[in-house]
């Protein structure tokens, strides 16, 4: 009975220092960037007077470090280059602001965070159409 008592009397005490470095962390964590953790940031596609932006040149892409932004370049009709696809996956992308500050010329930024929770999986990753819905929603406010 001795033997057993030794055994599992340190047990709680390592739960409870497990929980308090725990606690300890996320408060630690939360303190340093509030918004990490409220709120949170979406990605958006930016317009001028209803023309894309975006030039095509993929530098969002290449400076992503998770591999969040997939685009694909066509010509339009002016024979300039666009993005015809500009796909971005939420649920990889882990708000470094690389692909806002690799992009010549704005067209990609972030926004507060529209949808708090989601019910489905398909909703974080974002196309082109909802990328644009997000930079027109938040048009006229600073990125």
């Amino acid at each position: 009975m001795y033997f057993l008592r030794f055994i599992f009397s340190p047990i709680p005490f390592f739960f409870k220092a497990l929980f308090v470095s725990l606690k300890t962390f996320v408060l630690d964590c939360w303190k340093s960037n509030p918004k990490s953790i409220e709120g949170g940031k979406d990605l958006a596609l930016f317009q001028v007077e209803g023309k894309d932006k975006c030039i095509g040149c993929k530098l969002c892409e290449i400076a992503c470090p998770a591999q969040a932004i997939i685009i694909d370049v066509s010509v339009d009709k002016d024979s300039k280059p666009c993005a015809s696809r500009f796909d971005i996956d939420m649920t990889k992308c882990i708000s470094c602001g690389l692909c806002e500050k690799a992009c010549p010329v704005s067209a990609i930024g972030f926004v507060p965070r529209r949808l708090q929770a989601v019910d489905e999986k398909e909703k974080l990753y974002h196309t082109k159409e909802t990328l644009l819905e997000n930079g027109h929603f938040y048009e006229g406010e600073e990125k």
